[in-house]
């Protein structure tokens, strides 16, 4: 699965448990893939600088945590950092794109294994 089918599919999970908002696709960039279990459906491109940028919001959002942000660390690999400053409970990723769908993928998991502790915006 591409990058950018884990980001949608991880942004429609947390919108579906109530914990992001369904405006967060407005006025983003897609294009469209092709798969055979599921046809042709619509992707973000993450490509697009907007689109890839606006990605912190959705974490920030997802996560409850206004203070988060990602950073480049020692190893050259890219984190998510929650407003405390740990990184604990997030993936690293190769870029920063990768780190935030991670973060979105993470509290997906997360959701599934606790829905009841589920914050709503």
């Amino acid at each position: 699965m591409s990058l950018e089918q884990r980001c949608c599919e991880a942004l429609y999970a947390l919108e579906d448990a109530g914990v992001i908002e369904p405006r967060w696709h407005a006025g983003r960039r897609y294009r469209a893939l092709g798969s055979p279990d599921r046809g042709v459906y619509r992707v973000l491109d993450l490509s697009d600088p907007i689109t890839s940028a606006s990605l912190v919001v959705l974490v920030r959002e997802a996560w409850g945590d206004p203070d988060v942000y990602c950073e480049r660390i020692f190893t050259g690999e890219w984190v998510v950092i929650d407003g405390k400053g740990n990184a604990v409970r997030f993936p690293k990723g190769a870029t920063e794109v990768e780190a935030l769908v991670a973060a979105l993928e993470a509290k997906v998991r997360e959701i599934k294994l606790y829905p009841s502790v589920v914050e709503k915006p």
